[in-house]
């Protein structure tokens, strides 16, 4: 099972497959000072829950930047030399005279493993760790998404957010990458010569606000004096805005079990993975969940015309304008109902599933994933919405029921009854 052990500060240890990676290498121990740079130390409040001896065997160490609380004198000395570190071009570079195989990522650009059918790419995401003149003191830092496939299909991303503030920078990872199982999220809200260089509990809550992964992970909290925002505040903080966000807080040792992943769909008669991915909801909008299907006879090549090509949405869901339904803003105006509706296309697996941001009128942003599956006897319909107010919910599937109605009206489809399986 996929999974994250935290070791203390930063440093954890995240299985993805047959893949093992070390984050950040934090080993000093209670008492002990890490050099943060420009004269400037902060002596260490805990003890590391591992050691480099009792490491497993590592494919990767994914450091976010240079600093001693990132990469200690601990670490420079024990670790295995062979194992690529992959992290800033600055620190690569560094490392790379200490005798590591460290490579250098540029900010989007990525990097690959691989075993057998499973591949690990680890991409450089922006990051700020300062803003003014402490930002040009410090090492430059960099985010990294950990994306794991398996036969060429995506079954994990994980977003480690390295030292960063929130800002603009989140934004674009979000447009680039809606899609985040899992955040590890640096916090604590460190102080440097009088300025935070860290998230603290509000910027942590504007990053769950940003980026909006499925479950949260915090790090990076509470092992140094410099550290002045404790994760409690943050957990509180996070209940206050919403109690939909999924945090878990392992404490130093213990090992986070990441959730079977929906991955792709398996066929009823051996399990045998499909050669696509279908599509799920990962990202968490505050709101209840809606999902409303439909087993249809007719051939998911027409379904999928059906629920993407602008005339033929127009004639089921209402009058419908749209320059590209495959990736790009559309507009919705449904004859039968009382409000228009705007919708961003953020993922799509052509042919079988896409994602879109759905606003309505004064309503609040929802997230609608529609899925069209070949199963025996026809073709399965589904659309999930999230971000749905609990008073809207009972209204909401009515409105959708009628809307699937309409739709095998429009194909001439009788619904087969339920509970074929999908098949490959």
């Amino acid at each position: 099972m996929d999974s994250i052990t935290f070791i203390g500060t930063a440093t954890t240890v995240i299985r993805l497959g047959s893949f093992t990676v070390l984050t950040d290498p934090n080993f000093l121990h209670r008492g002990q000072r890490a050099y943060l740079g420009k004269g400037l130390w902060s002596r260490r409040l805990t003890d590391p829950a591992l050691g480099p001896s009792e490491l497993p065997p590592l494919d990767a160490v994914v450091l976010s930047h240079l600093h001693g609380a990132h990469f200690d004198r601990v670490a420079r000395r024990t670790l295995d030399r062979s194992v690529p570190v992959i992290t800033t071009e600055q620190a690569a570079r560094r490392l790379r005279r200490y005798g590591f195989a460290a490579h250098g990522l540029p900010t989007w650009e990525h990097c690959e493993q691989r075993h057998g059918s499973e591949t690990l790419t680890v991409e450089a995401l922006p990051a700020v760790h300062a803003r003014g003149v402490l930002g040009k003191l410090l090492p430059p830092v960099m985010g990294s998404l950990l994306v794991f496939r398996e036969a060429g299909l995506v079954r994990r991303r994980v977003y480690l957010t390295g030292d960063t503030l929130t800002g603009p920078h989140l934004d674009e990872i979000r447009e680039r990458h809606p899609e985040v199982d899992v955040a590890v999220t640096h916090l604590g809200g460190t102080r440097i010569l009088f300025a935070t260089v860290t998230m603290d509990a509000a910027q942590g809550v504007d990053f769950l606000r940003r980026i909006r992964p499925q479950l949260t992970v915090p790090v990076h909290y509470d092992d140094y004096r410099v550290f002045r925002s404790p994760l409690g505040d943050f957990l509180a903080a996070a209940r206050r805005d919403s109690a939909d966000w999924q945090i878990e807080t392992p404490a130093r040792g213990q090992t986070v079990n990441l959730p079977e992943h929906a991955g792709p769909e398996r066929a009823a008669s051996g399990g045998s993975v499909a050669e696509r991915e279908v599509l799920k909801v990962y990202q968490r909008v505050p709101g209840r969940q809606l999902s409303v299907s439909r087993v249809l006879n007719r051939d998911a090549k027409a379904v999928w015309a059906a629920v993407t090509d602008p005339v033929e949405l127009s004639s089921w869901l209402g009058p419908t304008h749209a320059s590209d339904t495959t990736y790009g803003l559309f507009t919705v105006e449904p004859s039968t109902e009382s409000s228009w509706y705007t919708a961003l296309v953020v993922t799509c697996d052509r042919d079988h599933s896409y994602t879109i941001d759905w606003r309505g009128g004064d309503s609040s942003p929802a997230r609608l994933a529609v899925d069209v599956i070949s199963v025996d006897g026809g073709t399965l319909l589904r659309a999930t919405q999230t971000g749905i107010p609990a008073h809207r919910v009972a209204e909401d599937e009515r409105l959708w029921n009628q809307r699937l109605e309409r739709l095998a009206s429009h194909l001439g489809a009788a619904e087969v009854p339920s509970g074929s399986p999908p098949r490959s």
